[in-house]
Formats: C-alpha cells, sequence, structure tokens
C-alpha cells in the first residue's frame, strides 16, 4: 500500500513529505475520500475518533493547491475547527505538509483580536467566532476561496455556532468545494446539512470496526474513587498512561496532589489557561514529561475545549474519572486513545447517579465489560489512601491552583521575553498576578486569591 499516494498521481513533492512523515499506508477513511476530494466532490467524511480525518482532507487540500499553475493572490482554503486548541494543532500538520512548498502560507486565527502574520495566507485556520472579523475585513483576500473545511462538523453546525459558520461563509464566494468531518452525527446536523447542502454531498462513512478500543466500566461510590484510581495504577490493573477526564477544575487538581503525593509524573491541562499554555502541556505530555494527564472537561469557554480532536500520544487508558453526560462527549473523551490503529482502553467509573447517562451511553456504544476488582482486597491501600486525601481539603487545593495559575502565566516564554525587553519586574508583578488571574480561577473563594498576593 505504499504506492497508493503515488498511484493517485499526487505531486512529487507532496509524496516525499508524506515519506519524511513515515506517511505509507492511508487509514481506511483516507483512502475512501483522496479520490472524490482530488476530483472536487462535497465530502462528508463521517469516522470515528482517531481515524486519521485530519489528514483525510489535508492531503487533497495541499494537493489541490499544488496542481494551480498559478494560484490567484489570497486565500485558497478556509479550515475552520470549534476550538483554539485544534486550530494550533491543525495548523502545524498543513505547515507541515507543505514543508516542500515555501510559497504558500499556513496561518492560524485563533483569536478574534489577533493579527495575522502573513501578508497573503494561501491557508487560512481559523474558528468561526475569530474569523468573523478577519474575513469581514480582508474581503479582497477571500474573494477566490476554492476550499472550505469544517472539521468536528456535528459540533460547528449545532445552533447556535451553525449562525456563526453562516456569517463567516458570507464573505466568501458563492461556489468552493466543501469538506465537512465528524466523528459523531444526530438529526439536527443532518437537517443543517439540508440547508448548506441542498444539493447534497458525497457521504462517506466508516465504521467502529477497526478501532482497537476496549470499553469498561466500574461501578463504585463517589467515596471510593480515589481508593480505585490508586489501586488501579499502582497494582497495574490497567497499564500504561492513562488520561484522566474530570467534570470539575478542583476536582482536576485533587488528581493532581493525590497522584503526585504517590510519586507519579503528572500534570492538569487546564482549559481555562491561556492557548499558549495549553499548547505547551498538550507538547509536554506528548513528549513523555509526564505519565498521566488530566483534563477538566469544561464545556463554558468558547473555542476552548481538549477532548475534541486534540492528539494526545502514547495514550494507553482514558478515565472517565465522572461518567459523561452525554454519549457525544464519552466518544470524543475515549478517542484520546486508540488511535491511528493503535490498542486502548477506556474506563469509566460509575455511580448510582449515573446510571441514566451511563444506559444512554451503553445502548450507544455497545457492549461495556465490567472491570473485575475485589473491592475488599483493596483494605490495605486504605490507610495511606485516606491520610493523603485528608490533607487534600478544598482550601489547600484551591490554593494550589491558584499558585499554579501564577507560575504558569509568569512562567510563559513570551511573557518572559516581553518582560526583559520593557524592563518590567518580574518579582513585583508576581505579587499581585494571582489577582489578576481571577478570570483562569473560576470557583476559587476571593479570599484566597487575595491570600496569594500578601
Amino acid at each position: 500500500m505504499e504506492t497508493f499516494f503515488r498511484k493517485q498521481n499526487l505531486d512529487e513533492r507532496l509524496l516525499k513529505t508524506l515519506k519524511e512523515m513515515k506517511i505509507k499506508t492511508p487509514t481506511e477513511i483516507q483512502q475512501n475520500t483522496l479520490k472524490p476530494a482530488l476530483r472536487g466532490k462535497d465530502i462528508l467524511a463521517h469516522a470515528p475518533t482517531g481515524s486519521g480525518k485530519t489528514l483525510a482532507y489535508c492531503v487533497p487540500l495541499v494537493q489541490r493547491m499544488a496542481e494551480c499553475s498559478k494560484i490567484v493572490p489570497g486565500v485558497f482554503a478556509v479550515v475552520f475547527v470549534p476550538t483554539k486548541d485544534l486550530v494550533v494543532q491543525t495548523a502545524a500538520v498543513l505547515k507541515s505538509l507543505l514543508l516542500h512548498f515555501p510559497q504558500f502560507a499556513v496561518v492560524e486565527l485563533a483569536d478574534e483580536e489577533e493579527k495575522t502574520a502573513h501578508a497573503h495566507p494561501t491557508v487560512l485556520v481559523t474558528t468561526p467566532s475569530s474569523s468573523h472579523r478577519w474575513l469581514h475585513d480582508n474581503t479582497a483576500l477571500v474573494k477566490n476561496v476554492k476550499i472550505v473545511v469544517v472539521d468536528e462538523a456535528d459540533v460547528l453546525l449545532e445552533t447556535p455556532r451553525a449562525q456563526k459558520i453562516e456569517r463567516a461563509t458570507a464573505f466568501l464566494p458563492r461556489s468552493f468545494q466543501t469538506f465537512f468531518a465528524s466523528a459523531t452525527l444526530n438529526m439536527e446536523t443532518e437537517r443543517v446539512f439540508s440547508y448548506f447542502f441542498p444539493k447534497g454531498v458525497s457521504e462517506i462513512s466508516i465504521g467502529e470496526k477497526k478501532i482497537r478500543l476496549k470499553h469498561l466500566a466500574l461501578v463504585c461510590e463517589q467515596k471510593e474513587k480515589f481508593l480505585l484510581l490508586y489501586a488501579i495504577i499502582k497494582t497495574n490493573l490497567l497499564e500504561g498512561r492513562f488520561l484522566v477526564f474530570t467534570k470539575f477544575i478542583d476536582t482536576a487538581y485533587k488528581i493532581f496532589l493525590f497522584l503526585q503525593a504517590f510519586g507519579e509524573s503528572v500534570c492538569v491541562i487546564n482549559p481555562e489557561m491561556p492557548l499558549n499554555i495549553r499548547t505547551k502541556k498538550v507538547v509536554e505530555f506528548n513528549r513523555g514529561k509526564y505519565t498521566h494527564g488530566i483534563i477538566p472537561a469544561i464545556d463554558h469557554l468558547q473555542d476552548a475545549g481538549l477532548y475534541r480532536g486534540v492528539d494526545f500520544k502514547k495514550v494507553d487508558v482514558v478515565l472517565n474519572f465522572d461518567c459523561p453526560d452525554s454519549p457525544t462527549k464519552y466518544t470524543h473523551y475515549v478517542g484520546r486513545t486508540a488511535r491511528g490503529g493503535q490498542k486502548g482502553t477506556a474506563l469509566t467509573f460509575v455511580t448510582s447517579s449515573d446510571e441514566g447517562n451511563f444506559s444512554a451511553i451503553k445502548e450507544n456504544t455497545g457492549e461495556i465489560d465490567s472491570l473485575p476488582v475485589d473491592k475488599e482486597a483493596l483494605g490495605s491501600f486504605s490507610y495511606r489512601v485516606g491520610d493523603v486525601l485528608s490533607k487534600l481539603t478544598k482550601i489547600h487545593i484551591q490554593e494550589f491552583r491558584v499558585a499554579e495559575v501564577k507560575k504558569e502565566l509568569l512562567g510563559a516564554e513570551e511573557l518572559k521575553m516581553h518582560f526583559r525587553s520593557h524592563d518590567i519586574d518580574t518579582e513585583e508583578l508576581s505579587k499581585n498576578t494571582a489577582e489578576k488571574a481571577a478570570s483562569t480561577t473560576t470557583g476559587v473563594a476571593e479570599y484566597l486569591v487575595k491570600k496569594q498576593t500578601a
């Protein structure tokens, strides 16, 4: 299959890049979408998480640009993604594929106030809300757009996000090739598709048969979760690197402090932190700096999220410390493992209050096995676990959370460079950073934030 890409008559420069990236065999969704995409067909690619949807649209996009003997100055393609984190990740993939095409420029626009660094972008990667002002101010640059990609289409085309897509595409020409990619679909999304594409699209779907993901559940009481977490990791009941999802930020930091107390290398990837800090944490995790990662899966932040599409490397186990409240969320949480044909395990803690949500997840997912644990045998761990938990009071957790915000914000390399160039005293600044970072400490008692500034 190494010759598949060559058989499609791809540009030699693109073939060279794919070889350098060690991409020899296309995944099923990549193989099935490449030919119709190169023919200019509108595509809806429906495939599981981790199946290679990003390359499925990036490769034909680059090839389409390479085929144009003379590209009219301006934007050739716009890629819409739902979160700022995905803007960074998707732009990085495109930049890698365009390594041998110096005439093309990829610009990532992750913030509405952000100015593009390149005067003539060829590909714009952005979120609908971040792009509106730029598209409005640069209509001359987007009048010849040939391709529009909507990744994570199910979430971007739900009301009211669909309205943002409509407003953004209003600045584009009336005719362009579309490529929609999604792991989950629902009836509301399909109605939106019919609105955007009255003539229909070429729908290409693949199932779960090649996704090597084992689904497990463990019924427990809320108070048992930390004991079970300790036992599972320390006894290697499930082996490898864990990515833990929680519903609340304080819970994430409690798990962080708990595991750290037992010598585990762990990090919290907090979606409330600025984008550059989140990106840095993901890169460090992927490079192996941490054994385990913890993600508070909160939804109230616009364009910020770490459970949709973000490519975490070498995750062996996804643990839903708190049961997701919908099958869609479950799909995207557990989709951080078993990516690219690798094996993975998804374990969900299920309490009595989770029964309704878990029933819906099980109905949607299919068979979910029970993880066999002899709870009576865990008694030998109870004392040390209880001793650590007794020290992790709510005040202690929130104090640590505030201190962590200060450290991360002051440690950001870009800020350090700015401070040095403007002769700013970082010691003096550190005295009031936590108070100014109140927006990243939602739910933390005000007196705790002030205490850190004393």
